[in-house]
């Protein structure tokens, strides 16, 4: 039984899986199983494009073709259910990682003093890019995504994911309590996910940017980032997940996440409407400042 249980999910993405699956040949630590699974895409592409790496190391890969696409989360979970590990991460088809992402966080979670942990993220890149009309991937800039993240909390996290997923490594065991990935969502699964995990595992942070989330502000159709061509369903499915956590709460008659996902909610209004409220005041001043030089200079005119 290998480790680490890395999973990866796909669909008609190959340029994005042949740069994923040399991220994942080029970590240093080694003791690790790669599940692709092929959420109905093209299953003679993925299995061209990983045959010299099943050919190379047979018992280091698994490839799970879905003929139909079932959505990420279900997809998540065919990978869980398929493998055998001690440890789980995602590392999604167009995402990379730096070669001892896994050495480090593996390791932070194997000293003792860390046994109390259900998990580790570490502090992200965002690699911005462009898919040219040849298929070839651009890298237009580099910049550290998260570098304030020193800490996963709930204060945090109920204002939206604090981290990628493929920033976080944790314990196979955890799933007992935490369940697998809701398969009723098309997105922010990971934040659902995150924040049941929370309610039952400590996180810590390593301040290393050792993922690298790839971002494509044009891409459009395979090639688009879900946060840019599906904002509409982010919101939606939002407000889906915040109401599903109050409505349990009120059902239960208890304190739980929903209610931290209200504060969370009233903070991020508030602070939008100071936002504006320094904006409007800015503005208010600069013009008052604008119409006393006028008023000068008219007055200099005069006299």
């Amino acid at each position: 039984m290998a480790k680490v249980a890395i999973i990866t999910r796909t669909k008609n993405r190959i340029p994005f899986l042949e740069r994923n699956l040399k991220s994942v040949a080029n970590q240093s630590y080694k003791d690790w199983i790669h599940i692709v699974v092929n959420d109905g895409g093209d299953p003679e592409s993925v299995v061209e494009t990983m045959k010299n790496y099943m050919q190379t190391y047979p018992h280091k890969y698994i490839v799970l073709h879905n003929e139909q696409s079932i959505g990420m989360e279900a997809a998540s979970n065919i990978g869980i259910k398929n493998s055998r590990s001690e440890y789980i991460t995602f590392l999604d088809d167009d995402d990379t990682w730096e070669a001892d992402f896994l050495t480090k966080t593996v390791g932070y979670l194997e000293n003792k003093k860390n046994s109390y942990l259900g998990g580790v993220v570490s502090q992200s890149v965002q690699v911005i890019e462009e898919v040219d009309i040849e298929g070839k991937i651009n890298i237009i800039n580099r910049k550290v995504w998260n570098s304030e993240l020193k800490c996963v909390s709930f204060c945090d996290l109920v204002s939206g994911n604090s981290y990628a997923i493929n920033s976080f490594l944790y314990k196979r065991e955890c799933l007992e309590k935490v369940g697998l990935y809701c398969e009723d969502l098309p997105v922010l699964g990971d934040w659902h996910f995150n924040l049941r995990f929370l309610s039952f595992f400590e996180i810590d942070v390593l301040t290393e940017a050792l993922s690298n989330y790839h971002y494509r502000k044009a891409g459009t159709g395979a090639n688009a980032n879900t946060q840019v061509c599906n904002k509409d369903l982010h919101q939606k499915y939002r407000t889906i997940i915040q109401n599903s956590f109050v409505r349990q709460d009120i059902q239960q008659n208890k304190i739980g996440i929903g209610f931290y996902l209200m504060q969370g909610h009233i903070q991020e209004k508030l602070n939008n409407t100071i936002n504006k409220s320094t904006i409007s005041l800015k503005l208010a001043n600069f013009f008052f400042q604008f119409i006393r030089k006028i008023v000068k200079m008219d007055l200099k005119t005069i006299f």
